[in-house]
């Protein structure tokens, strides 16, 4: 399976110094596979294209999933 998947994060408000107003939109793609009975891996990569006040992100995400 092929997984597209796009993350929001906007933080404001009234907060006090050194804190301050950010946003940052991730995007990631990466491709689930199944190993045996219910367990799966998933592998890809994120990029953060787009924010403000917000480092610029990329790197790679593995995990496991479980469907009991």
């Amino acid at each position: 399976m092929i997984l597209a998947q796009s993350f929001n994060v906007i933080a404001g408000g009234d907060s006090k110094p050194p804190y301050s107003y950010y946003r940052s939109h991730k995007v990631q793609l990466s491709l689930v596979q199944h190993l045996w009975r219910h367990l799966s891996i998933q592998v890809g990569g994120f990029v953060s294209p787009l924010g403000q006040n917000a480092l610029k992100e990329q790197g790679l995400s593995i995990a496991l999933w479980d469907s009991i």
